[in-house]
């Protein structure tokens, strides 16, 4: 919306909103001297005295004309002086503007590697994010130090009960991320009537965000995730009770929150909610509203898969997203979706296809997979690889630009890792916060990897006590290693099947 529109509005120097008014209220005043027949009114003043020099031949002599001439020449100041009022005015306006729609549109401010800084604008409106996704119980069972998981029979361990779901996950971290400097994200979820619904939007109020978007569904249970965790701390087993997550989660409900999509900077989507849910949500992002409605860009869509079995939940919808961030399984799941539309056979899901050597023997494995989901619309990848870190690929017509992000290394004094559970939603939210706050797209993926590390130490899928300004720190490391992958493999693909 341009700046001249009703309802435009500017930031005044102590970061309050204000209404557009200095060009009215140099023009009432104006008015008001026109009453004291001071001056003749502003854009009047040529047609008022269009021929002040030739008028009087001789009636009033020099001293009316030049009478006159002053009036003339007052007019025409104020209403110059009232224009740069204006457009001084109108450019606070698209300067506050501009600094609030930088999310992945600002250049990068330093060198390639680097963490790229630009600096907060959220005095004057801060970056917003909308996550519609799952509200879950996470209840997770970690064998003891020296017991072995076995089949048919109970192990000693520890077991954990924390607020959980991807798409609550992803919105604490960001609330953490973002602190003081802005609102925390407007969770769209739905939970059931029973204890553990009570306890979970309790925790949420907690955090300080606002629950309105947490639909509570009448004799519904509210979601629950049961995971086992092996020595590694890798998933050895899971079972998924999310049917609250997808059925009361519609798109009655995300009607109801269309506005709140349409406002914001970026719109975060998982895997939890059902196809005519992400549909709807994509929609309203596409819709933009009111004159915050982050200015004329539509929110950034970004889809977190989930699960291989949800993955698919997003093919209707691909050519619209900018964002997905699938794990490898996750990916070539997306890609045999596109590919059965097509009539092409699917490519093998074979969980050993996935364990791959070092990063060239990803990109080679993957190339073709996530080539598919760029040419069906996708803009961005951020393929997650784990101890390999991530891969950000950038659509440029074919298969991509690909940029490998390294994982955090171990170091002295780093903490172990206890969990990878929940470390993907980290990483999303991670990036997200990077990128709401003016990061360059690769400087964004950094942060995340640093946030998925930490959340990785922790014991729960949320870690607390670290800023965006930390994990910037952390991810100075793995932003200098930034490298365009060119494995062998890769260019062996792009012999066979076009892969570059």
């Amino acid at each position: 919306m341009g700046p001249s529109s009703a309802g435009s509005r500017v930031c005044d120097g102590d970061g309050a909103m204000a209404p557009e008014s200095h060009y009215e209220e140099a023009h009432a005043r104006i008015l008001e001297l026109v009453a004291m027949d001071a001056i003749c009114p502003l854009d009047d003043a040529d047609q008022i005295y269009p021929d002040a020099e030739d008028r009087d031949n001789g009636s009033a002599g020099s001293m009316e004309r030049t009478r006159t001439q002053r009036l003339v020449d007052a007019a025409r100041a104020g209403r110059d002086a009232a224009h740069a009022y204006r457009d001084a005015a109108r450019a606070d306006f698209e300067r506050a503007d501009a600094a609030r729609r930088r999310v992945a549109h600002l250049a990068a401010t330093t060198a390639r590697g680097s963490i790229a800084r630009v600096p907060c604008a959220a005095h004057l409106h801060p970056g917003t994010a909308v996550v519609v996704g799952g509200m879950v119980l996470d209840v997770t069972a970690s064998p003891g130090p020296h017991a072995r998981l076995r089949r048919g029979s109970s192990t000693p361990g520890a077991v954990l009960q924390n607020p959980g779901g991807v798409g609550r996950n992803i919105a604490e971290g960001l609330a953490r991320l973002v602190g003081d400097a802005g609102p925390a994200p407007l969770l769209i979820s739905a939970v059931g009537d029973d204890v553990a619904g009570r306890v979970l939007i309790d925790a949420w109020r907690a955090l300080g965000a606002d629950t309105r978007g947490v639909r509570v569904c009448t004799g519904a249970s509210t979601p629950v995730v049961a995971t086992v965790l092996d020595h590694d701390g890798e998933v050895a087993a899971s079972v998924a009770d999310t049917l609250t997550a997808e059925t009361g989660l519609d798109a009655d409900w995300i009607a109801k929150h269309a506005d709140a999509v349409g406002r914001a900077t970026v719109l975060v989507l998982d895997g939890n909610c059902a196809e005519s849910t992400i549909a709807a949500a994509v929609d309203s992002a596409e819709r933009v509203v009111g004159p915050w409605a982050n200015g004329e860009q539509k929110p950034l869509v970004w889809f977190e898969p989930v699960s291989v079995a949800k993955s698919i939940r997003a093919t209707n919808v691909l050519a619209k997203l900018d964002f997905v961030s699938p794990n490898a399984g996750e990916c070539r799941a997306m890609a045999n979706a596109v590919r059965a539309r097509q009539g092409v056979a699917p490519l093998p899901m074979d969980s050993s296809v996935f364990e791959f050597r070092n990063i060239d023997d990803a990109v080679s494995t993957m190339c073709d997979d996530v080539g598919t989901l760029l040419r069906a619309g996708v803009r961005r990848v951020v393929l997650t690889l784990g101890s390999l870190g991530c891969v950000l690929v950038k659509s440029d017509g074919g298969y991509g630009s690909w940029r490998h992000v390294p994982a955090l290394t171990d170091g002295a004094g780093r903490p172990p890792l206890r969990s990878l559970v929940g470390a993907g939603d980290a990483l999303v939210a991670g990036a997200v916060a990077a990128l709401m706050a003016g990061r360059e797209e690769e400087a964004a993926m950094a942060v995340g990897v640093a946030s998925a590390r930490r959340a990785a130490e922790a014991d729960g899928p949320v870690h607390s006590g670290h800023s965006l300004k930390s994990l910037e720190r952390d991810a100075a490391g793995s932003a200098a290693r930034v490298r365009t992958v060119r494995g062998e493999g890769a260019r062996r693909e792009s012999m066979t099947s076009g892969c570059g």
